[in-house]
């Protein structure tokens, strides 16, 4: 989901003032579906608001796909794609993005990966032929490699020492462990690609590159010249059979426990909290999507409202969980005085088994309800954002148009299936994991919560 911004995000605010928004128009697309003798499946969306082309092609292997050896490569590999192919190098590629009005996107996601181009609509075969080189063509300049590698050990320096990394590492190794999952969300390390070349780079990307498991999507103004194009560039791409590496559901177990990592120098603690959450086929995710919004998305939240606003214990709190073909995390995290530790916890605790009790205030659910649609109407707006929620419906349903019934399922939510929602978040089997200074964390003692959640 796309973070409001804007107007957009003025008017959130007042939702809680509003009855329910009802129908959010998500008129039809007049999509066209083929599929190119490679098994590559090509989307047309015809869009002429505005004389805007956008790629977007979605690849449908991610970084739990890299090997063991080396996380993070795929991701690496596919941002490089972009720093010179052919006769190009990385100056001349950018000035070529720049003339045809570029507007680039890669990322490698736990499940599957993603390259995008959107160009002026006129200049759209030459964006074409730029995003064929990248994906078929890079050159992977050895002094490119070297200073991108230093740029990513930089980063990896920064985020060792920040602590929502450190508690994002913590609980997704007591969630996941070495699951292909674990290793996928966790902070990499310096030497998770110590001696990567151009052919291990290379090869990273073509195992991403496998015409039968890819989807792109064109949107912009109706071109059949240019799809001519699409299907003479993209159907000679080919690829050696191999089968994506099969993923089992993660193993989780759950009696309640506490992790404490120290970190140096902070004024407060980091808390970070959850179990494994459903996959993202469960039948009734619109409403886990309505329980979340309502318990902790937004300055009108349950947990934001008692946390922050009535008790001033945190700024903000936020809910993250992970939408996979498998079970996969979810999480609450915040920070606060380390004194206050115990009591934020125990709010959150409390509030969440009172929704499961049954508890849910009409006003809160609407509230969460019109930001939701609210929400998916933002994101669906832009072409890359709209090809995205078409491809995800389409890989984990065979429905480019789920994202629109779920939009009418989050309409139809109920306070009665909020509550069945919410047996899922039990605090009696979370991971709790605390950062922060030694004394402090040491300080911290679980007693209390424990014998509360055996009530």
């Amino acid at each position: 989901m796309k973070r409001l911004r804007g107007l957009v995000a003025g008017v959130l605010a007042l939702l809680p003032m509003l009855p329910s928004l009802g129908e959010v128009a998500t008129p039809s697309v007049g999509r066209s579906v083929e599929k190119l003798g490679n098994g590559l499946t090509v989307v047309t969306i015809p869009r002429d608001q505005l004389p805007l082309t956008t790629f977007a092609l979605f690849l449908g292997r991610g970084s739990a796909g890299d090997p063991a050896a080396h996380p993070g490569l795929a991701e690496f590999a596919l941002s490089l794609a972009w720093m010179g192919h052919g006769s190009l190098d990385e100056h001349d590629v950018l000035r070529a993005i720049g003339e045809v009005g570029g507007d680039l996107h890669t990322s490698v996601a736990t499940e599957y990966s993603t390259v995008s181009l959107s160009s002026f609509a006129s200049k759209a075969p030459e964006a074409l032929d730029l995003m064929i080189g990248a994906l078929t063509k890079s050159t992977y300049e050895r002094e490119v490699i070297a200073r991108e590698l230093k740029n990513r050990e930089a980063d990896i320096a920064w985020e060792k020492d920040d602590p929502g990394s450190l508690a994002r590492d913590a609980f997704v190794r007591a969630v996941l462990g070495e699951h292909p999952y674990g290793r996928a969300m966790r902070r990499g390390k310096p030497e998770d690609l110590a001696g990567i070349g151009r052919d291990e780079l290379s090869s990273a990307v073509a195992a991403l590159l496998r015409p039968e498991e890819a989807v792109l999507f064109i949107v912009g103004p109706k071109d059949e010249r240019l799809l001519e194009q699409v299907r003479a560039k993209f159907g000679a791409w080919s690829a050696s059979p191999d089968a994506t590496p099969a993923i089992e559901d993660p193993v989780y177990r759950k009696p309640l426990s506490f992790e404490k990592v120290e970190r140096p120098e902070m004024d407060q603690i980091r808390l970070q909290f959850g179990a494994m959450g459903p996959a993202a086929g469960v039948s009734d995710r619109a409403a886990h999507l309505v329980f979340a919004q309502m318990m902790a998305s937004g300055f009108t939240s349950v947990l934001t409202d008692e946390l922050r606003v009535n008790r001033g214990l945190v700024y903000g709190i936020s809910f993250e969980q992970a939408w996979l073909d498998h079970p996969s995390p979810f999480s609450l995290a915040t920070s606060t005085r380390a004194e206050k530790a115990e009591e934020v916890l125990q709010v959150c605790f409390d509030k969440l088994r009172e929704v499961r009790a049954g508890k849910v205030d009409d006003e809160r659910l609407t509230a969460a309800r019109n930001t939701l649609q609210v929400g998916i109407a933002e994101a669906t707006a832009t072409g890359f954002g709209l090809a995205e929620a078409e491809y995800l419906g389409y890989r984990r349903s065979g429905d480019f148009d789920a994202w629109r019934k779920l939009l009418e399922e989050i309409r139809g939510v109920s306070a009665e299936s909020v509550v069945a929602a919410a047996q899922h978040y039990d605090p009696a089997g979370f991971k709790v994991i605390l950062v922060g200074e030694k004394p402090k964390i040491e300080a911290f003692d679980a007693a209390g919560l424990e014998k509360s959640l055996r009530r």
